[in-house]
C-alpha cells in the first residue's frame, strides 16, 4: 500500500509538472516568433502559439475595421439585410422589392441569426450604433475563429509555416478585414466558405456535406465550389469501409439530399410564414436572376471587370503571390481550382460586384503564404521543398542523403547570398501588406467617422426639438434603407428617393414599411415617366452625350416635382418635422457641373451629387415650411477612400492630405420650427 501510495504520488507530481509545461507555453511567444522570422522550421508548439497570438491579433484589428464602418456598405446589402434586421430587432423598417410579396427573393431565416447576435440590446441601454456595432463585431468574431481553424486544418498537407502565414496575410488583407463585420450575403458567404474548406481538409464528409447545403442555399453560385468539392471526395477521399464507389457514391449521395432537403423544408417554411402564403425565397431567386434576366437590369460589365479588383490595394498580394504559389506547387494548385472555378464562373454572369470575390480572398492568403513559406525556408527551386516532404518515412538513410546530395547539386553556387536576399524579400513582403491593411483600415475609420458623429449629434438635436419646441416625431429621410441611422425618437417615417426605376414596377413594391402590411412609405416628389430606367442611366454615363441628356434629364424632372410640393396643402410632408438628408454619393465631377450649370444657371455649391439631387426636390418646401439647418456632416464623397491616390492608400501618405475629407456636405438635418401641436 506504501508503495501504491508513493506511485500515486509521483504521479500527481509528475502531471502537475506537464501542466506548469503547458502552462510556460503561453510564456513562449517571443522565442516562437523569432523561430519564425528567423526561417527555422516550426515545430507544433511554437505553430499553436503562433496562430492563437495571430487570432488575438485579428480580433483586435476587427474592433478596428467594426468601429466607424457604418456607412461601408452597398445600397443592396443595406436594403436586403440592415432593414429585415432593424424591423426584427425595433418593429419598424422600410422592404426593398426583394422582400415584397410579389418577388419574394430573401428568406427571414437568414437574417434570423444576426437578430440572435443582438443580445445585448435587451440587457443593456445601447443606442441603436452600438447595436450596429456590437452586430458587426460579433460577426467578425465568429469569422476570426472560422479564419482560425481554416488556417489551423491547413498544417497537415501544406505545413505549419504555410498556415501561420494564412492567418497574418488574411487577417491584414484590407477585403477580408471589412468583409467580416458587413452583415451581408457575400460575408456570410466568405465565413461559411472557409468552414467548408476547414472541414474540407480535415476530412470531415457529413458536416461538409451539410456546410455545403447552407451555403449553396445562401448564395446560389457556391454550387462551382460544391460541386468540385464532391467530384474530389468521390475520386480522391473515399474511406475504407466502402468497398465500391457504388457504395461511397451511395453514401454520399444519401447525405446531400438529406442535408438539402432539410434546410430546404426550412427555409420554405419560414418563408412561407413571413410572408403568409406558401412561397419558397431559393426559387424566385433562380427565377428572377437566371429565368428573368433581373441582375441585368443594375448593370453589365466587362469580363474583366474583377481583374482591376483583384489588384486594388493589397489584394494585389494575394493576387500576384497567389498566382506564383500555385504554379509552382501542385498541391497548392489542387486545393485553390474549386476557387479558381468559382472566379471564371463569376467573370462570365453579366452582372458583377466586388463583394462577390470576398469568398475567395482566404484561398488566394493559402496560396500566397505557400509562396512566402519557401521564401522563408530558403529553399531555391520552386520544388524542392515538396520533393524533400514527400520521401517515405521507411526510406534508408542512405537514401536521404543522396537525394539531399543530388538537390544540392543543383542548387546555384552562391546559395548564401541568395538565401539572403530572400530572406529579406519575404519579410520585406509580409511587412508591406501588414503596413497597407492597418493605413487602409484607419483610412476608413477616418473616413466615415463624420457618418457617425452626425448620427450622434443628429439624434441628440432631434430629442431637444421634440422636447423643446413641441414638434411632432415624423421624420423624412432623403435615402430608403437608413433605418438604422435615424433617430429612435423617429415614430413614423417617410422616404424619398431620387432614382429612376431599376425596372418596370419597381417603384410599386420597393419602399413598403414591414410594419405596415404593405403600406407605402414613399413620398415620390418627382416621379419617372415609367419609361426610364435605371439601366437606360447606367449604360449612358460612358458618353458624354448621352450622359448630358440623361443628368438634365433629372435634374429638370427633380426641379419640377420640388416646386409643384412646395405648393402642395394636404400632402403627408405636412406632417413631417424632421428632414434627414442622407446621401452617400460622388462629388460633382465635371460633366455633372457642366448639366447642372446648364439647368440652374450656376455652379453647384460643395455638396455631394445626391445631396444637390435631394435639393432640387426639397429646397422649396423646406423654405417655404421654415426649416432651419440643425446639423449637419462634412466629408469625403464616393467612392470613399478610393479618392486617394493608391500609393497614399497603402502607405499611410494619406494623412498629409486628410484634410480632403471635409471638403463636401455629405449630410444634414433640418428641424421645423415650433409649432403647437394638434
Amino acid at each position: 500500500r506504501r508503495h501504491g501510495r508513493s506511485g500515486r504520488v509521483r504521479q500527481g507530481e509528475q502531471s502537475k509538472r506537464i501542466r506548469e509545461r503547458e502552462r510556460m507555453k503561453l510564456y513562449d511567444l517571443v522565442p516562437a516568433w523569432k523561430a519564425f522570422f528567423d526561417g527555422r522550421s516550426l515545430d507544433d508548439k511554437h505553430t499553436d502559439i503562433l496562430l492563437s497570438s495571430c487570432l488575438v491579433v485579428c480580433v483586435a484589428f476587427q474592433v478596428l475595421a467594426c468601429w466607424n464602418a457604418e456607412f461601408s456598405v452597398e445600397q443592396g446589402e443595406a436594403g436586403n439585410y440592415w432593414e429585415a434586421l432593424h424591423y426584427m430587432l425595433y418593429g419598424t423598417g422600410v422592404q426593398n422589392f426583394e422582400w415584397s410579396k410579389e418577388y419574394a427573393i430573401r428568406s427571414p431565416l437568414l437574417v434570423a441569426p444576426l437578430a440572435v447576435l443582438a443580445w445585448p440590446k435587451f440587457l443593456l441601454p445601447l443606442s441603436k450604433l452600438q447595436v450596429l456595432f456590437v452586430l458587426r463585431f460579433s460577426m467578425s468574431l465568429v469569422g476570426s475563429v472560422l479564419l482560425y481553424k481554416f488556417a489551423n486544418s491547413l498544417r497537415s498537407r501544406h505545413g505549419n509555416g504555410t498556415s501561420v502565414l494564412t492567418m497574418l496575410l488574411a487577417s491584414f488583407n484590407h477585403g477580408i478585414a471589412l468583409a467580416m463585420g458587413r452583415l451581408g450575403v457575400d460575408s456570410f458567404t466568405m465565413i461559411l466558405h472557409m468552414a467548408v474548406l476547414w472541414h474540407w481538409l480535415d476530412r470531415r464528409i457529413v458536416s461538409l456535406i451539410w456546410l455545403c447545403a447552407i451555403t449553396v442555399y445562401l448564395r446560389l453560385n457556391f454550387v462551382v465550389v460544391a460541386s468540385c468539392l464532391a467530384v474530389d471526395i468521390f475520386l480522391f477521399h473515399r474511406e475504407k469501409k466502402f468497398s465500391s464507389a457504388v457504395s461511397w457514391a451511395s453514401y454520399l449521395a444519401r447525405h446531400t439530399i438529406l442535408a438539402m432537403a432539410t434546410v430546404g423544408m426550412m427555409i420554405f417554411l419560414t418563408d412561407s410564414l413571413w410572408y403568409g402564403r406558401l412561397t419558397f425565397s431559393w426559387f424566385n431567386f433562380l427565377h428572377f436572376n437566371i429565368m428573368r434576366q433581373g441582375s441585368d437590369h443594375f448593370g453589365r460589365m466587362s469580363i474583366l471587370f474583377y481583374v482591376d479588383k483583384l489588384l486594388l490595394d493589397n489584394n494585389l498580394m494575394l493576387t500576384v503571390g497567389g498566382t506564383i504559389g500555385m504554379l509552382s506547387n501542385k498541391r497548392i494548385l489542387h486545393f485553390c481550382l474549386p476557387t479558381l472555378v468559382l472566379l471564371f464562373a463569376l467573370s462570365c454572369v453579366a452582372h458583377k460586384e466586388y463583394r462577390f470575390l470576398f469568398s475567395s480572398f482566404p484561398v488566394l492568403a493559402a496560396s500566397t503564404a505557400n509562396f512566402l513559406e519557401r521564401l522563408r525556408c530558403g529553399e531555391v527551386m520552386s520544388d524542392y521543398n515538396a520533393k524533400k516532404k514527400d520521401l517515405d518515412v521507411g526510406n534508408k538513410a542512405s537514401e536521404k542523403s543522396a537525394s539531399k546530395t543530388s538537390e544540392s547539386d543543383k542548387m546555384p553556387q552562391s546559395l548564401p547570398s541568395w538565401k539572403a536576399f530572400k530572406s529579406v524579400l519575404w519579410k520585406f513582403l509580409l511587412s508591406v501588406h501588414i503596413f497597407s491593411g492597418v493605413s487602409l483600415v484607419c483610412l476608413q475609420m477616418v473616413v466615415y467617422s463624420p457618418h457617425a458623429e452626425f448620427s450622434k449629434l443628429s439624434e441628440m438635436k432631434m430629442k431637444q426639438a421634440v422636447s423643446d419646441q413641441r414638434l411632432h416625431s415624423t421624420c423624412l429621410c432623403t435615402f430608403p434603407w437608413c433605418s438604422w441611422l435615424l433617430p429612435e425618437a423617429c415614430e413614423v417615417s417617410y422616404f424619398t428617393c431620387i432614382y429612376e426605376d431599376f425596372f418596370p414596377g419597381y417603384t410599386n413594391v420597393t419602399y413598403k414599411r414591414f410594419e405596415g402590411k404593405g403600406a407605402s412609405a414613399l413620398i415620390d416628389v418627382a416621379p419617372s415617366t415609367g419609361s426610364y430606367t435605371y439601366q437606360e442611366w447606367y449604360n449612358g454615363i460612358h458618353r458624354d452625350d448621352q450622359y448630358m441628356h440623361h443628368e438634365k434629364l433629372r435634374m429638370n424632372r427633380l426641379l419640377k416635382g420640388g416646386k409643384s410640393v412646395g405648393r402642395l396643402r394636404s400632402s403627408p410632408l405636412n406632417e413631417v418635422d424632421h428632414v434627414f438628408f442622407y446621401e452617400i454619393s460622388y462629388s460633382p465631377h465635371n460633366r455633372f457641373r457642366k448639366a447642372f450649370t446648364e439647368v440652374l444657371g450656376k455652379e453647384p455649391p460643395p455638396r455631394v451629387a445626391h445631396h444637390l439631387y435631394s435639393d432640387l426636390m426639397l429646397g422649396t418646401y423646406l423654405r417655404s415650411r421654415r426649416f432651419s439647418l440643425a446639423a449637419e456632416a462634412r466629408g469625403i464623397a464616393e467612392p470613399g477612400i478610393f479618392n486617394f491616390d493608391p500609393l497614399d492608400r497603402i502607405s499611410g501618405l494619406w494623412w498629409r492630405k486628410r484634410e480632403e475629407i471635409a471638403k463636401y456636405t455629405i449630410h444634414s438635418y433640418w428641424t421645423r420650427e415650433a409649432r403647437k401641436l394638434r
